[in-house]
């Protein structure tokens, strides 16, 4: 099978989705098919157009994937020819949507994106695939009228894309989550595939343990790996449930990664309640130190709810490397959750030649 993936952004480490698409795509490489992939929206590419050969990190050079860059500064015209010789280079049976709705656009409202995708699509006779890792601000996330407003449109941009497709192409569904196919399946959308997420790290079998701080047999590590939310209270509570967790250890806690904007704020409180315990703030490093980090721990807390922790990569990564999450509502996703790389790849190959199901009725 030819695959093309196409999302916003193939920054190593940068991109959680982008990550996920290398990844996967090293994987089918492994299996036979021959992969392609385009980012479209480069925020921090520093040249117009960028081709490139790229690897997995845990891969060999066999499983490399030819990819495309293109960056936001240029006008989506040009985008679009590009994108459209370079479909024509690769002769794809499948083209693989990656949405995330803020990878096409800084306010999460990608009219530009989802016009010139239709306009894209009535050229090439291939099955197309919309996975949704991502849908639209509602509920929680849109606690205020400028938030519900966005999410509306999102949600029309999405309707107008999916119905569209549908129309001129063999259409295949995806997401990662429960939740967001119930949401899509309100919207009119007949089939909606669940296609789990699998873990943005890949264990390392033999990690150097001498990059990782000594853990004495007194202490229990918590991890906490990823962005923080807003709510510092959540946080709070999951040290409390770590406590009882630890019994008579004393805590120690990791905290791996950029954290986002609320980071100072929530680390300041975790601080100031591990009174007799350690936190060790590694910041942004390198995938097989995560994944050293993530086996010397004994559970990690994270902000994904029981409704969000299928759509996580961080929470994914910690279930493949044996490590319970403790949710901020609580919830608990025991390590027999994990879903590997390989798994996802089969199920893909699977639903990509199956018979199309229908959105016809989507509204």
């Amino acid at each position: 099978m030819r695959l093309v993936f196409l999302c916003g952004c193939l920054d190593p480490g940068k991109d959680g989705v982008g990550d996920y698409v290398r990844r996967l795509a090293g994987e089918l490489v492994r299996q036979g098919h021959q992969v392609a992939a385009i980012a479209v929206n480069e925020r921090e590419l520093g040249c117009p157009i960028k081709r490139e050969i790229q690897v997995d990190e845990f891969s060999d050079l066999s499983s490399s994937v030819s990819v495309l860059r293109l960056s936001s500064q240029v006008n989506w015209r040009e985008r679009s020819e590009e994108i459209v010789e370079f479909l024509k280079t690769e002769r794809p049976d499948v083209i693989s949507v990656q949405f995330v709705p803020y990878s096409f656009h800084r306010k999460g409202i990608p009219f530009s994106f989802v016009g010139n995708l239709i306009g894209i699509a009535r050229q090439f006779d291939a099955r197309w695939n919309v996975m949704f890792h991502e849908l639209w601000l509602a509920g929680d996330s849109a606690p205020t009228k400028k938030k519900k407003i966005v999410g509306w449109l999102q949600r029309r941009l999405v309707s107008r894309l999916l119905s569209r497709l549908d129309s001129m192409c063999k259409l295949v569904v995806t997401t990662n989550s429960e939740l967001h196919k119930e949401q899509l399946l309100k919207i009119g959308v007949e089939t909606v595939n669940r296609l789990p997420l699998f873990s943005n790290i890949a264990f390392v079998e033999h990690s150097d343990d001498s990059r990782v701080p000594g853990v004495a047999t007194d202490e229990f590590v918590v991890l906490h790996f990823g962005s923080f939310g807003s709510n510092v209270e959540a946080y709070l509570l999951g040290l409390e449930r770590t406590t009882k967790l630890a019994a008579e250890k004393r805590l120690k806690l990791f905290v791996v990664g950029g954290g986002g904007p609320h980071r100072e704020k929530c680390l300041n409180a975790m601080k100031a309640a591990l009174i007799d315990g350690q936190v060790v703030d590694f910041g942004r490093v390198d995938a097989s130190l995560v994944s050293s980090l993530m086996a010397s721990s004994d559970v990690m807390i994270s902000r994904a709810k029981k409704s969000t922790w299928q759509k996580s990569g961080s929470v994914m990564a910690a279930l493949e490397h044996g490590v319970d999450v403790i949710c901020s509502d609580g919830t608990v996703i025991g390590r027999d959750n994990a879903v590997s790389c390989q798994r996802v790849a089969d199920e893909f190959v699977e639903l990509m030649g199956a018979e199309c199901g229908t959105v016809s009725n989507v509204r």
